[in-house]
């Protein structure tokens, strides 16, 4: 049988072995199929692992995860990609606990009854009720049905957005220590359209974001997904990155390159030269279609030679730090975390850490019976850039021990920073990916993918990866402008 590579295949360079790189090179096989390309595939990555920021820490029994524990259960895409790789069967979803979330208000751990994923509607009463808001602060936070939407449509940040729409006390006493994972104490920075895009199309479409936000937990009631938590493979997040790449692994005309660095991507009459850097030294790949989905600031280093103002423009998009570390703790050793799943903080009462969860609680088999896992968040540039591991272990051994009264040593610590890590959506990063997306247009067979863009989350990233499959797919067979995704 003839192969069908034999005679003039797209060759297809992916830049980036992290979720989005490695969903887009197995969309690609279904996506080329249907085209009907020939194509061959290579993914390049710089570190000597696959997978990015999905980080599964194995020991003494626990199951540690240094990056994302999960993925919005709501969203399809995490799903469907999980069922194509045979592990539909192995999700699970934290365990419904007594207790809930709690915020750190004023030295004080108070229950609330949203939690992190589910931030709206507001139930002012019970937030009175646990001393988070003052009467007058629950009368205006529940005026928001009743505000008229904004009519300027020019952009808003992200905490001028909510305190307009729920009063000053609600965003700082309840929304942004909750939303503390995206606004992480920068709220006045951050562009409302781009950070929280669906909170910003509740007002437009309904006009106000309370009854947005109840239309669609109604809409996920009828879909049976009324809680729009996080799900998570029973062994952890990185056997999705083990299916991906065995999957890979085995598909003919896939290469997968580790401890490669991408040293430029350069413009040639059929396409383009892929500069790399490696244990053989430097070398040159000939790619018809080249997919980045190197954060933005690597891939603006990558694409300046290629156009420069489209490296501008990525190079715009901001990033911040962040590290977690886990504490091992014996069960009577931490008795005040048999109740509730963690706490985040007042903004006020922040420091390095910004929230803590217990795993051992929330995850079933992520801790050995008798046993406890506690998670640190830390988010603070400052503290993270210049701190050492040990440092920022203590600094979370310091949360424990004044936080929740434990004083016994933990049996270990596990975890890693990651420097950078996530994007800043930042005032005008909307006119910013506007500009690159007019830049890459002028050039064909460039994609770019991943969560510098459009959406931060694990679901944003493998819907990126998806659709970079089809717009790469569809250049390999026709040509024409490169994207953003």
């Amino acid at each position: 049988m003839t192969d069908p590579l034999a005679s003039d295949p797209r060759q297809i360079v992916i830049v980036g072995g992290g979720i989005t790189g490695l969903t887009a090179a197995f969309r690609l096989i279904d996506s080329l199929s249907e085209t009907g390309v020939a194509a061959t595939i290579t993914v390049i990555e710089r570190d000597d692992r696959l997978g990015g920021k999905f980080f599964t820490i194995r020991r003494e029994g626990f199951i540690i995860e240094a990056g994302p524990e999960g993925f919005v259960a709501a969203a399809p895409e995490g799903y469907e990609l999980c069922a194509d790789l045979g592990l539909a069967d192995q999700l699970q979803s934290p365990k419904r606990v007594h207790g809930g979330s709690s915020i750190l208000f004023k030295g004080k751990l108070r229950p609330i009854t949203q939690g992190v994923t589910d931030i709206l509607p507001l139930r002012p009463g019970a937030l009175v009720a646990e001393g988070i808001l003052s009467p007058s602060g629950a009368l205006r936070a529940m005026l928001e049905p009743f505000l008229p939407p904004r009519k300027d449509g020019s952009e808003e940040s992200l905490g001028a957005f909510l305190r307009r729409r729920f009063g000053d006390e609600a965003w700082w006493n309840v929304l942004e220590p909750l939303l503390g994972g995206i606004a992480g104490g920068e709220g006045d920075t951050l562009s409302a359209p781009a950070a929280a895009p669906g909170l910003v199309a509740f007002e437009r479409q309904f006009g106000s974001v309370s009854v947005g936000a109840r239309k669609q937990k109604a809409r996920l009631e009828e879909l049976g997904k009324a809680d729009a938590t996080l799900v998570a493979p029973r062994e952890g997040m990185d056997v999705i990155i083990t299916r991906l790449v065995a999957r890979l692994s085995d598909a003919p005309h896939v290469t997968l390159r580790t401890g490669v660095a991408v040293e430029e991507i350069a413009r040639t009459p059929r396409g383009f030269d892929v500069v790399t850097r490696g244990p053989a030294g430097f070398e040159r790949l000939s790619a018809d279609v080249v997919v980045v989905t190197a954060p933005a600031f690597e891939a603006a280093e990558r694409l300046r030679q290629l156009d420069a103002p489209l490296a501008e423009a990525l190079a715009g998009v901001r990033f911040r730090s962040m590290a977690t570390f886990s504490f091992a703790f014996r069960a009577e050793d931490a008795p005040k975390i048999l109740a509730g799943t963690g706490y985040v903080k007042h903004s006020r009462e922040r420091g390095a850490v910004n929230s803590m969860t217990w795993d051992s609680i929330r995850w079933e088999g992520h801790a050995p019976e008798g046993y406890a896992l506690l998670r640190a968040f830390l988010s603070d540039d400052q503290v993270v850039e210049h701190s050492s591991d040990d440092e920022l272990i203590a600094f979370g051994l310091e949360e424990i021990r004044n936080v929740l009264r434990i004083s016994a040593d933990p049996i270990f610590v596990a975890g890693r920073r990651w420097s950078p890590a996530l994007p800043r959506y930042t005032l005008g990063h909307l006119e910013r990916v506007a500009a690159a997306e007019r830049r890459a247009a002028a050039i064909p067979g460039l994609v770019l993918a991943g969560t510098s863009y459009n959406g931060r989350g694990v679901v944003d990233a493998i819907r990126s990866g998806t659709e970079a499959a089809k717009a790469a797919a569809a250049l390999a067979a026709a040509g024409g402008p490169g994207v953003v995704v």
